[in-house]
């Protein structure tokens, strides 16, 4: 099925996505955040790059989106749409070339704050492929000294991983200045004075290039994969992940007491709250990531299938 420009366009109802090349079952109704599943798409043959551009629609809600393919690689694909008068992301399917897609590895990456040299280092350690599902738990700017380039790494690898990105309370304060919803007083406090210099900000609050919106744009507020969900911040363990307040999501500190396990009875992975002590806060039913990288501490990534646990410090030493 096409549109009237001829591009290839989905229908999503309550139990199904429908296209012209496939039809996906869905696990209830799409909420906010990420569903993952299968979808074989055969328009675009494996290591040819191009560019797909989705125009489903759920219910009454048109959701916009489009996803690239570069270099063959699988990758996620996400919409728009707008809940409550907030703009988030949403991730339906999973993209595949001849057959359903196997994930080797499941890895979280706890806050990055701008620890460029720290990522690179784990990323070098870690050797992500095409099949391994990488989830970064947001708040990766501020604080640290290379905002910028922690972005241009995440863009990097979402070109040759499975990139899952979420919404930390730093790009949540900033993106909020940049749009002018708010002024710029707590986010400077909060790191957002190095996150300028790292972008050689001029006075001019277009400082972020069209490639880091689009990034930024497709970050969503949870994932949910397997045994395992992920958030920023924290959750209310009684309510459903589609219906998480956002200050919850982004804002809570575990320090203010770890919530009870969730309904789902699957496993929290989080960041946020930074352990100090280069440390992973693991409580059973939470795991932490926060280990404080841009203060002295240890950037983390966690292998959640098999608990390997990669760190690096913000000047390179592997842990």
């Amino acid at each position: 099925m096409t549109n009237s420009e001829g591009v290839p366009h989905l229908i999503i109802t309550e139990t199904a996505i429908e296209c012209s090349f496939s039809r996906l079952q869905v696990p209830e109704r799409p909420g906010t955040g990420f569903v993952l599943g299968q979808l074989n798409i055969s328009c675009f043959a494996a290591n040819k790059p191009g560019e797909l551009t989705l125009q489903p629609r759920f219910g009454a809600d048109l959701i916009s989106g489009s996803h690239r393919v570069l270099g063959g690689c699988p990758n996620l694909n996400y919409f728009r749409t707008t809940v409550g008068g907030e703009s988030r992301s949403i991730i339906f399917d999973m993209l595949s070339f001849g057959g359903p897609v196997l994930s080797n590895r499941l890895i979280a990456i706890g806050d990055i704050h701008g620890c460029r040299i720290a990522l690179e280092t784990l990323v070098q350690a870690i050797q992500p492929g095409p099949t391994d599902i990488i989830v970064t738990l947001g708040d990766y700017v501020d604080r640290g000294p290379d905002s910028r380039g922690v972005i241009d790494v995440l863009i990097k690898l979402g070109r040759k991983t499975q990139l899952v990105g979420l919404l930390g309370n730093h790009e949540e304060m900033m993106m909020a200045v940049v749009q002018g919803v708010e002024t710029h007083h707590a986010w400077l406090r909060h790191g957002g004075v190095e996150t300028l210099e790292s972008y050689n900000f001029d006075g001019q609050l277009d400082f972020l290039p069209p490639a880091h919106l689009d990034f930024i744009a497709s970050l969503g507020d949870y994932f949910e994969y397997e045994n395992f969900f992920f958030t920023h911040a924290a959750y209310d363990p009684d309510l459903p992940l589609a219906n998480q307040p956002v200050n919850l999501l982004r804002w809570y500190s575990l320090s203010e007491g770890v919530p009870a396990p969730h309904q789902n009875e699957k496993i929290a992975v989080v960041g946020h709250t930074a352990n100090r002590d280069g440390e992973i806060a693991d409580y059973g039913h939470v795991i932490c990531l926060d280990t404080y990288c841009y203060g002295g501490g240890w950037l983390t990534a966690m292998d959640l299938r098999n608990r390997t646990i990669w760190q690096a410090s913000q000047d390179g030493q592997l842990r």
